[in-house]
């Protein structure tokens, strides 16, 4: 079933870190946090991400202002969000594939950094992707996370882990204490 998107909409808010954290090269002193709103005629569905100029690409984030990096990624989603406003999609998938490479152009246009990771566009998507498996899943009346995987993907993500690793996170900055 084609689900036509009708509205989009989308903000962000920068959350400060307790300390600059350190990795790549890099240096980042907040995070920016986005949030998307995709709309159809029956339903609203809220995507979030946290978005990562510096871990998706660490040249374009060397290159110019950390703000500047990150507002780059966040015009790349609302370029998104014009282009598939109006627009019927069948899967998240096929969504995701249709606007991927006009994001990844659009962002090599305004960064002015021709050999962008594609890694930075999929990271400017990520919202936008969480709103549309959020809208599919409810549009077509499914529940639960089982039920949204598509066939060919099933076996491959079926399998179910009796536990979890935790592997803690360090910084450049990190006080030894703190470890």
């Amino acid at each position: 079933m084609a689900i036509k998107i009708i509205n989009t909409r989308s903000d962000f808010e920068r959350e400060p870190l307790v300390r600059p954290f350190g990795f790549k090269g890099g240096y980042m002193t907040d995070i920016w946090q986005t949030a998307v709103l995709l709309e159809s005629p029956g339903m609203r569905k809220v995507g979030l991400a946290t978005q990562n100029a510096l871990w998706s690409d660490a040249t374009l984030y060397a290159n110019q202002s950390p703000a500047a990096a990150e507002a780059c990624m966040y015009m790349m989603s609302e370029y998104a969000l014009k282009i598939i406003r109006g627009t019927c999609f069948d899967s998240p998938i096929q969504l995701l594939e249709d606007v991927l490479d006009k994001v990844h152009n659009y962002g090599i246009m305004i960064s002015g950094e021709p050999q962008l990771r594609k890694t930075f566009a999929l990271n400017a998507l990520v919202a936008i992707d969480n709103a549309a498996w959020l809208l599919y899943a409810a549009e077509n009346g499914m529940d639960n996370f089982d039920d949204m995987i598509p066939t060919p993907f099933k076996s491959a993500l079926s399998h179910r882990h009796a536990t979890i690793a935790s592997i803690p996170l360090m910084a450049y900055a990190v006080p030894v204490e703190e470890i």
